[in-house]
């Protein structure tokens, strides 16, 4: 992904379509112009290959799903959380 420029755009742009909607798949241009503009979609895009950061973006996910993590059963936990809000 760091090398093409391209191929960077249309890894991100599937993500935005398909996250965004996931029958926007099947239409020919994705769906992308329902919900942003083509400067925003550029801006996303340049903002991952000007500070070549694309990689370490995905990282987190890419880890999430070693072998190690997927059998752990993480996912069979419930955990209960308590927020309490103090207004002054």
């Amino acid at each position: 992904m760091a090398a093409s420029p391209v191929a960077l755009a249309a890894y991100i742009l599937e993500k935005f379509s398909t996250w965004t909607n996931p029958e926007y798949r099947f239409r020919a241009d994705g769906g992308l112009l329902e919900k942003f503009t083509l400067d925003e979609l550029l801006d996303n895009i340049m903002l991952y290959w000007v500070t070549n950061s694309f990689t370490t973006s995905v990282r987190l996910y890419a880890e999430q799903f070693t072998k190690a993590s997927m059998t752990s059963g993480i996912d069979e936990y419930v955990f209960f959380l308590i927020t309490i809000l103090f207004f002054f």
